[in-house]
């Protein structure tokens, strides 16, 4: 999602009956106040993931299959297996108001897995996902599945991939060396969320580029003295460490946003997890004519924050899709302008 910041400030200057070298433009000094931004962030805008992706590889030794030549590779039948896999390290669970999943199986064994395999996904004992292949997966092919809505759906940061009443077909005179794979796939895309917990000792950090324009008029203009306020209310239960660097147009850093990272208090939290209150985090930016410059320079805003689960009294702490992460930016600035020039 892209956010730009903008200060438009226009001067009109109209002449009925005056020739332009009758009128004699000066130097001018003006206040601005104002606002300037005001941008409002839901859980869905910090995730910053537009798919998510995990995968596990199951092994010949997974299915009780040693290395070695054989003159007759026996038949499997029935066989269950699962391993643990990690979905993401920013989540501890997602709930997801729409999405579409899909996976895919690619078969590098040397022998055929047969149609009635099943493909879960399980959080203890209770399936996330459940699907039953109902043709064979020949030798070094790939089953690719069909998309799935997934809306209303969780997934966990750590979850099982089962595969059950794996059977396949009796082999002769193969080798096993060991390398061969099993490798289920999946993928969750096209999603907004309901909802996203993370757990106490969860900890990211989000990179944002946005587009940025400080003066956008074509007069020269310097700032004489000044200030920036920025104001942030914060529902989401997570601790923000929040830090801007502007740069030029070929991303070269100008300037930065604050002298230090800025701290954003997180809002507090009921048994659940949820948060019940919105604090206001505020802070000024002195604004001199040398910073005014290297904003003016400015094509790009790089946002950093590092979101950090403070909330020791929970495991887990939900932010819901309503919860809001505001931020106002108030300009409170002299300007001078010398309309004799243009940039």
């Amino acid at each position: 999602m892209k956010h730009s910041i903008l200060i438009l400030l226009v001067i009109g200057l109209t002449s009925c009956n005056f020739k332009p070298d009758e009128i004699k433009l000066p130097q001018w000094k003006s206040d601005w106040i104002g606002p300037i931004s005001k941008i409002s962030l839901s859980p869905q805008d910090i995730q910053k993931i537009e798919e998510i992706r995990f995968e596990n590889g199951f092994t010949t030794a997974n299915l009780n299959i040693s290395p070695g030549t054989y003159p007759i590779l026996p038949a499997i039948n029935g066989l269950n297996i699962s391993q643990n896999v990690v979905t993401s390290d920013i989540y501890y669970e997602i709930t997801f108001d729409s999405a579409l999943a899909t996976f895919q199986i690619n078969n590098q064994m040397p022998f055929v897995i047969k149609a009635g395999a099943s493909i879960l996904l399980k959080k203890g004992n209770d399936v996330l996902f459940n699907f039953t292949v109902s043709n064979d997966i020949q030798p070094n092919t790939t089953f690719q599945s069909p998309e799935f809505n997934f809306a209303g759906k969780k997934l966990y940061n750590e979850v099982e991939i089962h595969m059950e009443n794996v059977s396949t077909n009796t082999v002769n005179n193969v080798t096993v060396t060991g390398n061969e794979k099993l490798t289920v796939s999946f993928k969750v895309k096209n999603f907004q969320l309901r909802e996203l917990a993370v757990e106490s000792n969860n900890k990211f950090e989000v990179i944002d580029t946005t587009d940025f324009t400080f003066a956008g008029d074509e007069m020269t203009a310097e700032a004489v003295q000044g200030k920036l306020k920025i104001f942030i209310e914060n529902q989401f239960p997570v601790q923000q460490t929040i830090q801007g660097y502007f740069s030029d147009s070929l991303y070269h850093v100008v300037d930065s946003l604050f002298t230090t990272p800025f701290v954003v208090s997180s809002a507090n939290v009921d048994g659940q997890g949820y948060s019940i209150d919105k604090p206001l985090s505020s802070v000024e930016i002195a604004i001199n004519p040398q910073k005014f410059e290297n904003l003016r320079n400015a094509k790009f805003l790089i946002a950093k924050a590092i979101f950090q689960n403070i909330n020791n009294s929970v495991p887990v702490t939900r932010m819901r899709r309503t919860d809001a992460f505001d931020i106002q930016v108030v300009g409170d600035i002299k300007i001078q302008f010398d309309l004799t020039k243009n940039k």
